[in-house]
Order: structure tokens, then sequence, then C-alpha cells
């Protein structure tokens, strides 16, 4: 999301200097995300290589290596670092920008988000649609099927878009086509969680009320299933107050009512970005956590220990 245009050269000392550290505080968190991002893109291959198909017994071909969960989280962890290392830059350059830069800037920052809801997406879709066949009927499952297999459409629209030369599509159009395709790309993933949401909590149930053997690692997949929906609810609410926060920002770009909205602006947009970095690290320590050796020979279950809470079970 581009920092709000405001006239920070209009500033008193006292208030520039005010606005300048916080900046250097931002970009120094920006910057720290955006290499925790990198190092876990760098890990995956070595984690794939020396951990996960040793474990597996698998062979070293490009079929197990270039699996499509583990291009998904690669992908997944490059778009995060690329999208921290642009906030990170956005920051340190806030009163230096030229208005070219800006606008593409305006149109280059918003694309990562876009792109990273679709890649966790998609990685959720992989990992969790075994839970929710065991769920629901095949009508709901083939519907969210459906849904899945039309969202590139809403997600990679405004991506091509960008980069088509402005004598083919104005500025101002490219963003309000991407204005509406984040909400709508929002929407989808808000949809898939709560359908996973409702399969993994009626899978905890099932297994606290009757005796029934599932595959252990099930329960893991629900697990981190829920924490990361939980997580990825949390982020969209900072998400839609830093948005309405920088609308706010705009209409005092001379800084007339002080610098407090624009400071909860960034700090909104820090919380966001943090449980945005937590994401792909959640799915990397999900993907370790499978390793186990029960979950590997296909151990049963009939509960997990999140099944405590929802009632008794026996073993």
């Amino acid at each position: 999301m581009r920092q709000p245009t405001l006239q920070f050269d209009k500033l008193n000392a006292a208030d520039y200097n005010t606005v300048a550290s916080m900046m250097k505080v931002w970009t120094g968190l920006e910057s720290f995300f955006a290499v925790v991002s990198l190092l876990q893109a760098f890990a995956l291959p070595l984690f794939v290589l020396f951990k996960e198909i040793p474990l597996r017994n698998q062979e070293y071909t490009l079929r197990y290596i270039f699996t499509s969960q583990n291009a998904l989280l690669f992908s997944l962890l490059l778009c995060t670092s690329s999208y921290f290392a642009l906030q990170a830059y956005e920051d340190a350059t806030f009163d230096k920008k030229s208005l070219s830069l800006a606008d593409l800037l305006e149109i280059l920052v918003p694309i990562f988000p876009l792109l990273c809801e679709a890649l966790f997406l998609y990685y959720s879709w992989f990992r969790s649609a075994v839970v929710a066949q065991l769920q629901v009927t095949k009508m709901t499952f083939r519907v969210y099927t459906y849904i899945l297999l039309i969202s590139p459409i809403i997600f990679l629209t405004p991506i091509v878009l960008a980069f088509l030369p402005h004598n083919f599509i104005s500025h101002g159009t490219k963003l309000s086509i991407l204005k509406i395709c984040l909400p709508i790309g929002g929407t989808v993933c808000i949809l898939i969680d709560l359908f996973f949401t409702f399969c993994f909590l009626r899978l905890e149930m099932q297994a606290a009320d009757v005796k029934i053997s599932t595959p252990a690692y099930y329960f893991v997949i629900s697990r981190y299933g829920l924490i990361m929906t939980l997580i990825s609810t949390i982020t969209l609410v900072f998400f839609v107050t830093s948005y309405f926060l920088s609308v706010e920002a705009q209409k005092d770009p001379l800084f007339l009512k002080g610098i407090q909205v624009w400071r909860w602006y960034k700090i909104c947009g820090i919380c966001r970005d943090s449980l945005i970095c937590s994401i792909p690290a959640l799915l990397f320590l999900q993907k370790a956590a499978l390793l186990k050796p029960g979950f590997l020979s296909g151990q049963l279950s009939t509960r997990s220990k999140l099944s405590g809470y929802f009632g008794t079970s026996t073993r």
C-alpha cells in the first residue's frame, strides 16, 4: 500500500525530525522482515534436500524436489521478501521520491500482497483439501474447487494490466482495477479460510465426541490451519484500518492536524506486515512438523490435543 502523499517539506523542524526518526525505525523493521523471508526462501531448498526427502525415503528427482507445494511456498517467501524490501525502500526515501517513481511504487507495492494472497490460497488448498474432503459433501467441495479455479482471473488481471504501457491503459485505470481486485481477492481468501476453518473445527469436534481412526497428520494440518486463519483475519483488520487511516491522512497533506493520523497509519502497517511475515514462516513450521516419524508411517489417532477443548474422547 502506497504511503499517503503528504508534504513532508512543509513540516516544522521538530515534526520533520520526528518523522525522520520514525521512518528509520520502520525502514529497519521492514528490512528485517525482508531478510527473514529471504533467509527462509534460501533455507527451503536445503530443508527439502537434506531433511524432507531423506526422511520420506524419496529419490532425488525433480518430481520430489519441485513439488507444487514446494514451488508455491518458495514463491510466497520471495514475494513477501520483495514486498518488504519495497516497503523499506519507500520508507527510506519518504521525502526524496520523484513523481514517476512514486507512481511506479503505487502500482508495484500492492501487487505483491495480491500475489501473496494467491500463493497462500493455493498452498493452503493443496495442503488442506485432504481434510476438507472428509468433512463436506462432494457438491460443497466442488463449489469451492470452482471458486479456486476462477480466482486467477481476480489475482492476475491487475498484475498483467500493471505492466501494459500508459498509452494502452492509463495509470488511473490501473489503480482503479487494482483497488477493485484487492478486496475481491481478499473476499475469496476469506471464503476459503472460513471453509477450511469449518472443516478443521468439525474434525476436532468429531475427534472429541466419537472414537474415529484418522491419520494423525490431519490434526497437525487442522491445528496450523486454525492458527493461520486467525492470523489472516487479524491481518485483514490491520489492512482495512491502515487503508482508512491513509485516506484520513490524505485529507491533511500539510499536517495541519499534526502527525498523529500518519503515525497510526504506519503503526498499523507495521503490525500488518509482521503478521504477513509470520504466515509463510508458519507454513514452513507446518511442513517441518509433518515430518515426525509417526506421521510419515501413517499413524492413526482418535483425537488431537485441541480436541480436548471440545469434549472428552476415548483413545
